[in-house]
């Protein structure tokens, strides 16, 4: 599971939501009932998190993409926290049964977490003056995975494949985004170790120095259904084939130009986080959080 996927804690909770549905409060609590926030919430979460409810088997969202490090999402997820937790303070906990406390205490950690991240600028699996990193499952490589076909993304429909294709368009909002994210970290002083950020470009060149026909955004192509027509399969084609070439492409390339002649010169030399402006709080959260 990458980690544009579901979180530990999310995780976590959506089991324990699940078995709230089966298993009633043994005493009876005010309205709304925990069971309706808590449904309320993972509804609302996953609106806010289309990649989310992709990898969840929820299709409502799957021509859309989230820009997590982004603002504007930013503030969306902090009003979403607050209104649950608001929402918590309604319930008296000694009068919930035990699996109904263990509901309410999971919920109630995720969200204060999630706010205690955003007050640093931490949206996991990172913060949002580092957004790319050399590990497999930053997003911007693990956005890769996910259009090959080898992820959670389906590629069984026609819808399917549409969907993929609007949410291939939005990506280079995502790079832009991020270069604005990395530059204030510049500025602030932080930024990932420049030993680890020099790994980053040669995983970045194959995604867009390879023509649209051998790229890995290509392969869902190579594997179509047997039930498409071949009117259906030609236009699919033609469209990824112009969606790579003249968008993922120059995305991609943006992001590793943008890397070798301004981030990496600009990156500490150091390796510790405790290095980097804010690091030392940014430490302790991230241990709270794991």
């Amino acid at each position: 599971m990458n980690h544009y996927q579901l979180n530990p804690g999310l995780l976590a909770l959506g089991i324990s939501i699940f078995l709230f549905t089966g298993l009633r409060a043994q005493k009876a609590v005010d309205l709304p009932a925990l069971e309706s926030v808590t449904t309320h919430y993972w509804a609302d979460y996953l609106r806010l998190n289309p990649l989310a409810a992709t990898s969840a088997g929820v299709p409502d969202y799957n021509d859309q993409l989230e820009i997590r490090i982004g603002r504007t999402w930013l503030s969306d997820a902090r009003v979403l926290a607050n209104r649950y937790l608001d929402s918590l303070k309604r319930f008296d906990r000694v009068l919930l049964s035990e699996r109904d406390r263990l509901v309410y205490d999971l919920l109630g950690f995720t969200l204060q977490r999630d706010l205690d991240g955003y007050d640093l600028n931490i949206v996991p699996p990172s913060s949002l003056q580092r957004p790319v990193d050399q590990f497999v499952f930053s997003f911007i490589t693990s956005f890769a995975t996910l259009g090959s076909g080898a992820g959670a993304v389906p590629f069984k429909t026609v819808k399917d494949y549409d969907g993929w294709n609007k949410r291939l368009h939005i990506f280079p909002q995502w790079i832009d985004t991020a270069i604005g994210n990395m530059n204030e970290g510049i500025r602030a002083g932080n930024t990932n170790p420049r030993a680890a950020m020099v790994k980053v470009p040669p995983q970045l060149k194959p995604l867009f120095e390879l023509t649209a026909d051998s790229a890995v955004f290509f392969k869902p192509i190579r594997n179509f259904p047997a039930n498409f027509t071949e009117a259906e399969k030609a236009r699919i084609t033609s469209e990824y084939r112009s969606t790579i070439n003249e968008v993922v492409r120059p995305a991609y390339k943006k992001m590793h130009d943008y890397l070798v002649n301004t981030y990496i010169p600009a990156a500490r030399t150091s390796s510790g986080l405790l290095d980097n402006d804010g690091g030392k709080k940014e430490y302790l959260y991230w241990i709270n959080f794991w």
